[in-house]
């Protein structure tokens, strides 16, 4: 985020020489990057340093950590990389670092009492954030499609796979956790329930053209994505 203000810092101070104005920035993000625009509109830090602000698929969770989340995830990375200090974390080569990536399962901001008090949600709730600059909010219909596809949705999925698909786990979804595992655990009712809301004559709505991709394909891609409280519609309906 300190990074972010600094590249926004220099927006306000050069982009006059481009033609544009430093008075009238919009910030926009999608994705994680969405996220981060939820935290410049409830970090005091950032607020003069847009006039509007654009959140595409960003509402996909509470916004940050709380400092004993991030300090359990610092302790796990400092196993995994059988480091004792954040001295030794920053000796290692980016080979290391790489692979550290890929095995940590936390991101995001946290709430360190000083750029964030709260998170956001939290402080959206009690309306302690940049009321002053407009804000679009929106989601993609097929937001982390491509995670989903290589990890557990194939093209040429069948209604058998898709029934396996909701009661396994695979290693992204358990890193995700929360409401997101919570599908590896779908009772055969919860099933039936799920295709009788998505599934074929459900009248939900679906592209007429889906190139390579089945009905069951693009079925799995709706169920694992705006159904669930991550990167998409039912967060931002909801906000």
């Amino acid at each position: 985020m300190a990074d972010q203000r600094l590249a926004m810092t220099w927006v306000q101070r050069h982009i006059e020489a481009f033609g544009g104005d430093g008075h009238a920035v919009t910030i926009f993000g999608e994705s994680a990057g969405g996220n981060s625009i939820i935290n410049h509109l409830a970090q005091p830090a950032s607020f003069d340093l847009y006039a509007r602000a654009i959140s595409e698929s960003g509402t996909y969770d509470v916004g940050a950590h709380s400092m004993a989340e991030s300090e359990a995830g610092y302790r796990a990375v400092l196993a995994l990389s059988n480091c004792s200090s954040l001295a030794c974390l920053k000796g290692l080569d980016s080979d290391n670092v790489s692979a550290l990536h890929h095995a940590m399962l936390f991101d995001g901001p946290t709430v360190d009492g000083v750029s964030l008090t709260d998170t956001p949600a939290a402080l959206f709730a009690k309306g302690d954030y940049n009321t002053k600059a407009p804000v679009i909010i929106g989601s993609n219909r097929d937001e982390s499609a491509f995670f989903t596809r290589i990890e557990r949705v194939p093209p040429s999925m069948n209604e058998s796979l898709f029934d396996f698909s909701l009661q396994q786990c695979s290693p992204i979804e358990r890193a995700f956790g929360g409401s997101v595992s919570a599908r590896c655990n779908t009772t055969a009712e919860q099933l039936a329930e799920l295709k009788r809301a998505y599934g074929p004559g459900s009248g939900y709505p679906y592209p007429q053209k889906r190139g390579v991709y089945s009905s069951w394909c693009k079925i799995g891609l709706n169920l694992y994505i705006p159904s669930t409280s991550r990167l998409a519609a039912c967060t931002t309906i909801y906000c």
